[in-house]
This record gives C-alpha cells, sequence and structure tokens, in this order.
C-alpha cells in the first residue's frame, strides 16, 4: 500500500517546522513476540520488517527516502525502533530519537538473535518502529510517500536461490552471493545503475 501525503501552507505563508513519522505496531498474532530487522539503507531502499516470532508473517513499511522517488519539499531523517511501552511516550513527548543508521533502543540491542526463518533479528518483544521524514519549514508545499506492505511468509524464495525474499537484494533474478558493488542494496544482477565493464 502506497500512501501520499500532500502538506499545503495557507496563501502567502509557510509550512513551518514539521516532522512526519510513519509508526508501526505489528500484532498480528500476538503483542510480545515480535522479532525486527532491516533490509536496505537510505537513501537507497530501506525497508523496516517486524515479525510475528513463531509464525513469520507480519508487516514491513517504507517509503521515498529521496526526492528520485517522490518526495518534495521533504527529506527522511531516520528511523527507530523499540519497545512499545518506551517509544509511543517518546513519540508523543518529542523525545525519541531518529538516525539514518536507526536507533535502537538498549532492549532491542541486547535482544539479537538467529532467527530460524528471517536469520538475524531483534526480540522476541512488542516492538514498534518509525520513519521520520521533514519539511522544508520555508517551503509553502512539501510531498512525503510511505508504503506498507504484507509479508504472509517469511520463508518465500521466489527465485530459487537460497535467500529468503524478505533478505534478497534482488528477490526477483538468482543471484546467491547476494553482489552489490555499488552498495546501494540492489543486487547486481537487478541493477541498472551498475553494469561490469566489458
Amino acid at each position: 500500500m502506497v500512501n501520499t501525503f500532500q502538506f499545503n501552507a495557507k496563501p502567502g505563508t509557510t509550512l513551518g517546522r514539521m516532522r512526519f513519522y510513519q509508526y508501526l505496531d505489528e500484532d498480528v498474532i500476538g503483542s510480545s513476540d515480535d522479532v525486527f530487522f532491516t533490509k536496505g539503507s537510505i537513501p537507497n531502499n530501506l525497508e523496516l520488517f517486524t515479525l510475528d516470532n513463531a509464525e513469520a508473517i507480519g508487516i514491513s513499511h517504507s517509503g521515498a527516502l529521496s526526492t528520485s522517488q517522490g518526495l518534495v519539499n521533504s527529506q527522511v531523517v531516520g528511523y527507530a525502533a523499540c519497545k512499545y511501552n518506551q517509544m509511543k511516550p517518546a513519540i508523543v513527548g518529542g523525545t525519541q530519537a531518529i538516525s539514518l543508521e536507526g536507533e535502537l533502543c538498549s532492549d532491542l540491542e541486547s535482544s539479537f538473535f538467529v532467527h530460524p526463518v528471517a536469520d538475524q533479528v531483534y526480540g522476541p518483544l512488542d516492538i514498534v518502529s518509525v520513519i521520520a521524514w521533514d519539511v522544508n519549514p520555508n517551503a509553502s508545499s512539501a510531498t512525503i510517500i510511505t508504503t506498507l506492505g504484507g509479508v504472509s511468509t517469511a520463508a518465500t524464495d521466489i527465485d530459487g536461490d537460497g535467500v529468503i525474499d524478505i533478505r534478497d537484494n534482488c528477490p526477483q533474478k538468482s543471484n546467491p552471493n547476494q553482489s552489490d558493488v555499488d552498495e546501494d542494496g540492489l543486487g547486481d544482477v537487478c541493477d541498472n545503475a551498475w553494469r561490469p565493464r566489458r
């Protein structure tokens, strides 16, 4: 699902300081069995995943991360993940830390493990995550685009290369080595921006 948010100031004024959060609290089966991981990076194709631990089903979220992806007078400022009872008050109180590398609270940092399906994850806990964008305060309009995606099963490997789709940097074409020479998060076999020299 893609959502486009357009902000418009009154004629003759500017938007002013504004931060937009996309907040995800995935509780498909239960509220304290979430595992969390990321795929990609900012500004290319960051995606945050939260899955139910035992069932390995859940939700991912992302959005436009650059002007080439549709941002207008706005920029992504980072993401964070933590336990629900810690993050919600921090967002409401305006103290939630956000960074381009991602801010994980200490409870998440200490819960790292290798999941039998999703590989390296944090949890299981009641995990929530946010991606944040700032609008240009001097602009009279801005556009932010967000996305949500369902993960019906984390074990799917459409291209049969031995790397599950939620971890695969090119899930449509077989690339078992996951080569990504330009480090943009998109595997070389799918990346039109990079081609080997001949």
